[in-house]
């Protein structure tokens, strides 16, 4: 199962985010794609409410 990696509702990767290997690294990443259960589903819950792609995120430390 790779839904851990969609970032469309359809059920495909189509968003990314793309740090450069120099001068950077990556610390953490992941996608936007909150359970039924939590209380920021309402986010995403319909295309009324947003789109059908998700936020792909990177958290990263500049290198001296």
């Amino acid at each position: 199962d790779n839904s851990a990696n969609h970032t469309a509702h359809w059920g495909m990767r189509a968003d990314y985010v793309l740090p450069s290997k120099f001068g950077i690294n990556l610390l953490n990443s992941g996608v936007f794609w909150p359970e039924k259960s939590s209380e920021e589903f309402r986010l995403i819950k319909d295309r009324n409410a947003s789109s059908d792609h998700r936020l792909v995120w990177a958290d990263i430390k500049l290198q001296p």
